[in-house]
């Protein structure tokens, strides 16, 4: 029966469902950056890249929130950012104003490493085909490009009130400093273990041009 200690009935406590993780995307500030994306954060940082044309609300949002909640009890932190106003972060990720919008993968740590998943020209962001990149990274089949430092963001202060002097590079720049993008679309791709040995094939192959 119940419990009548101290002349009051105690009953037992209704089981407590399995607790969840909270489903979370936000903005990626100079102020989150180093906590939910790079630094401290040791899962992978989903960034979305959007022309947001300098405001918040977007049709792209719908779709990353679903995503978050998919997703919310596993190692992803999702954030946005508006490439934009923030166009070296963009470029450091090969992510051009005709990509947009794209979701950039982040692994940072020891090794710091990217994957893109960018838009078919005229597209939004596909909920399905996202999907597919981010089991690819779950499931260890997603070939990570190294990156040798990890982009800022710039302060809103800094930028100004025009919210994007910086021109976002396009397809028709000739600009050999930013990278290739891939268009995922749920395609097999190269693993881990072929990024670490396509790395060990190219460092032999430069000690053998060496030994030349």
């Amino acid at each position: 029966g119940a419990d009548t200690r101290d002349g009051v009935p105690k009953f037992p406590e209704p089981r407590k469902p399995r607790k969840t993780a909270d489903a979370r995307y936000a903005p990626l500030t100079d102020e989150n950056v180093l906590t939910d994306c790079f630094g401290s954060y040791r899962g992978t940082c989903v960034v979305l890249v959007v022309d947001a044309n300098g405001v918040d609300e977007f049709p792209e949002n719908a779709v990353m929130a679903e995503l978050a909640k998919k997703y919310r009890n596993d190692p992803f932190s999702f954030v946005w950012i508006d490439g934009g106003a923030q166009a070296e972060f963009a470029r450091a990720f090969g992510v051009k104003k005709s990509h947009a919008p794209a979701l950039v993968a982040v692994k940072s740590g020891r090794r710091n490493r990217f994957a893109v998943m960018a838009a078919n020209a005229g597209d939004g962001l596909d909920e399905r085909v996202a999907s597919a990149f981010l089991d690819k990274i779950l499931g260890g089949d997603m070939r990570f490009e190294p990156i040798a430092s990890l982009p800022s963001v710039e302060p809103e202060y800094l930028r100004g009130g025009d919210g994007g002097a910086t021109t976002w590079a396009d397809d028709d720049d000739d600009d050999d400093r930013v990278g290739g993008v891939e268009v995922h679309g749920g395609e097999d791709v190269g693993g881990e273990d072929g990024e670490a040995a396509a790395e060990a094939a190219a460092k032999a192959k430069a000690a053998a041009e060496a030994a030349e």
